[in-house]
């Protein structure tokens, strides 16, 4: 629970500074972080397409996409070789519980943003959620081998 929170304050953080620095871009944060009952996570699921949304979705095209989207982690999601960690979670379907990998289901969501147009990423830090955002807003290279902004696996491979 601890590192939810600490993700959490993460995308807050980012979200308040976007609307200090750049008070025109419009965004919207998800859900699903957010507790809810049984019956209110069942509407909430019954309005998205499939799991695996981003966190946070910035509506602001630049010149090559048209938008940006967020997945928030309190640490890289990438092992030193760059595979992808497991996180098994359960979800009922059907009455059963059934595992699934959570963090591979977030980045497929990222590869088919990005396939549709759309910049997606992790991202793991205030720093590293600012200087990707700034490089995207100003048509600059997203920095992803700066080393204050690591990417340990970017999106394009």
């Amino acid at each position: 629970m601890a590192n939810k929170k600490v993700e959490e304050n993460i995308q807050q953080s980012f979200c308040n500074w976007l609307k200090l620095q750049h008070p025109n871009v419009i965004f919207k944060s998800d859900l699903s972080g957010i507790k809810l009952t049984k019956g209110q996570a069942a509407k909430v699921s019954k309005g998205r397409s499939s799991a695996g949304f981003c966190d946070l979705d910035i509506l602001e095209p630049n010149l090559e996409w048209k938008g940006l989207f967020f997945e928030f982690k309190t640490s890289s999601p990438f092992k030193p070789n760059g595979e992808l960690y497991k996180m098994v979670r359960y979800r009922k379907y059907n009455g059963l519980k059934v595992p699934y990998d959570h963090l591979q289901e977030q980045q497929d969501m990222i590869s088919k943003l990005i396939k549709k147009g759309y910049f997606a990423c992790f991202v793991w830090s205030l720093g590293m959620a600012i200087a990707i955002f700034e490089a995207y807003i100003k048509n600059d290279v997203i920095p992803l081998t700066d080393p204050n902004c690591i990417l340990d696996n970017p999106p394009f491979n």
